[in-house]
């Protein structure tokens, strides 16, 4: 069956940011901007990194029409039950947070403890995307999101709410439903933007809670910072530029090779069962900070992840087909119809197309535990009948 793509306004909107960034760096003198803020390079590094990131939105574009044209091989029944043990996931989380202060953003320190590691395992924010993205009607719905908005909140996950407001677009546009309100929403929320990053910056601890001489001031700022966290032709630009020396940081085995950002190293890597190898988008914050601190990373895009991989020649691109693959059918396997497809080309915008390998690991293994519980809760209800 064929169904149409409401993304593609979301997809358009990427890349016109990508070109936007190219024009401020072009305006400044070549400097890159966001995380590579003061970095110079060069108006042809950027052009073919406009051109690299066309190609790889179109190739990934290819790839999933393709993957969404094989039948799936499993399909578990929606479960009654199954939203109910979100919620106390959610709310568990929520106090665990509140007492311990672990898992707040900008810090990655965690107890060590049997408690923590199983939230790491049992990633609930992940859990809760594939819940909203792949089930289109329930009465738990609100609930859930409700719940999720508050937890991000509270460990000042502000950009979550961008994701949201995402998700919610395609669900309406899915449902032939007018999308005047999120558009009231989506110009509410820019209007209250810098609000919203005093907010973050109280939740993490890193001051800067006064707003700018002036009120569109701010909103420029923070309408800039969109821009620069959407795009990533200055990450391609710079990778390029620094492509000798980021493969030799990689091959002194600072960093995972490209199969170590993978669904197994996920949970081991979290706990400290594996060495302190760095993923690439680590390894790149490493490159461009020498104080690097372990609570900042840079999205290296998929383009360039794949750059800085490819003394393996095309294995890391076969390795992304392939993870790709796993997604799909583990996807499909939950939900195959218009609402949950066009949700699946959002994950791929969202964590394929920064190039974040290891978070898209994550999850695939998410929406693996997403069917083991389902089919769980299958075996239990025919146990006690």
């Amino acid at each position: 069956m064929t169904y149409k793509y409401y993304t593609l306004p979301i997809t358009a909107f990427i890349l016109i940011l990508n070109v936007c960034a190219a024009y401020i760096i072009f305006s400044d003198q070549n400097n890159l901007i966001g995380d590579l803020v003061g970095i110079s390079t060069t108006q042809h590094s950027v052009i073919y990194s406009l051109f690299l990131i066309a190609i790889s939105l179109i190739g990934m574009a290819l790839l999933f029409d393709m993957l969404e044209k094989i039948k799936p091989l499993l399909s578990i029944k929606d479960s009654d039950i199954f939203p109910l043990i979100l919620i106390t996931l959610e709310l568990s989380f929520i106090i665990y947070v509140q007492f311990t202060g672990f898992f707040v953003a900008g810090n990655n320190a965690r107890a060590g403890t049997l408690i923590s590691a199983f939230f790491v395992l049992i990633n609930i924010d992940v859990l809760v995307l594939i819940f909203i993205t792949h089930c289109k009607d329930s009465k738990y719905k609100g609930l859930i999101t409700a719940l999720w908005v508050l937890s991000f909140i509270q460990r000042g996950w502000i950009s979550y709410l961008f994701l949201l407001i995402l998700i919610t677009y395609v669900g309406r546009r899915v449902k032939n439903k007018n999308n005047w309100k999120i558009g009231i929403v989506t110009v509410l929320f820019v209007l209250i933007l810098p609000y919203v990053q005093n907010l973050k910056n109280d939740i993490r601890n890193t001051g800067g809670n006064e707003l700018p001489v002036s009120y569109s001031e701010s909103i420029g700022q923070q309408l800039k910072k969109v821009i620069d966290r959407v795009q990533t032709v200055s990450h391609v630009a710079f990778i390029l530029d620094n492509e000798v020396n980021l493969q030799k940081l990689k091959n002194s085995r600072v960093s995972t090779d490209f199969y170590q950002e993978n669904i197994s190293s996920v949970f081991l890597n979290k706990i400290n069962l594996k060495n302190d190898a760095l993923n690439t988008s680590d390894l790149l914050a490493k490159y461009i900070a020498t104080d690097y601190d372990t609570s900042w990373n840079v999205n290296p895009s998929l383009v360039g992840w794949i750059i800085i991989q490819n003394d393996y020649y095309l294995l890391p691109v076969l390795w992304v087909i392939f993870l790709c693959l796993v997604f799909t059918m583990l996807s499909k396997a939950i939900s195959n119809d218009e609402y949950t497809q066009n949700m699946r080309w959002l994950f791929w915008l969202v964590f394929l197309f920064p190039g974040w390998i290891f978070q898209f690991s994550s999850v695939i293994l998410s929406l693996f535990i997403y069917i083991l519980i389902h089919i769980a809760i299958g075996k239990f209800k025919r146990f006690i009948l």
